[in-house]
């Protein structure tokens, strides 16, 4: 055999005739959907909902014709930002749908956009 069949983990186990078999991956991920939804109470998943939804509008509007990109880049972090504040989105809102999408990066295994300087401090002068 190969060398990865001689010292993998396929040499060190051994089956029983009585252990349970284990799930496929494809239901393993399905597991791990499911827990991944269930750590948000249902109010943060609408809420991080229409924060994507106005995040979508803001593409729209700004960028028309072009399509949304994920990851969000810092800059146009930044620039949504902008145009919550342009638009007089309390602070404290503002924050939650940072948070929303920057749920979403971290999820996804992304750098998270809002921990950037430049996001940081803005974030900062809106709450003053």
């Amino acid at each position: 055999g190969s060398v990865l069949e001689t010292i993998g983990p396929r040499s060190h186990v051994q089956a029983s005739y009585g252990d349970p078999p284990t799930p496929a991956a494809p239901e393993l991920a399905a597991i791990v959907a499911t827990l991944m939804q269930s750590s948000l109470q249902s109010t943060s998943l609408s809420t991080y909902q229409r924060a994507w939804n106005l995040f979508h509008r803001f593409n729209c509007l700004t960028f028309p014709g072009l399509p949304l990109k994920f990851p969000i880049t810092v800059q146009m972090f930044c620039l949504f930002i902008a145009y919550l504040y342009d638009f007089k989105y309390a602070s404290s809102t503002v924050h939650t749908y940072v948070s929303a999408l920057s749920y979403s990066h971290k999820l996804s295994g992304y750098p998270d956009p809002s921990k950037a300087f430049v996001v940081v401090e803005m974030l900062k002068a809106m709450a003053s």
